[in-house]
């Protein structure tokens, strides 16, 4: 299957980057979190697979907004 980024218009949005870049972010807001612990959270919420799991971090740190700080997953300032 092949992960899309920009929305289509029949496209299901479950799958989408985007969207599920929007689910990481609550789950790092409070507390930062090192990427198995994000992907094991993530997972059990959306069920996505490693690779989309990685695209979405790529996303985000593309847009900058995570970053890595001490091994630790954390919202930009």
């Amino acid at each position: 299957m092949r992960i899309m980024l920009l929305p289509r218009k029949h496209g299901s949005l479950e799958h989408n980057v985007m969207v599920l870049s929007a689910e990481i972010i609550p789950l790092i807001r409070r507390t930062p979190k090192n990427l198995e612990e994000l992907y094991l959270l993530i997972k059990q919420k959306k069920n996505i697979d490693l690779g989309t799991y990685f695209d979405c971090l790529v996303f985000l740190w593309l847009a900058e907004i995570v970053e890595m700080k001490d091994r630790q997953i954390t919202l930009k300032d």
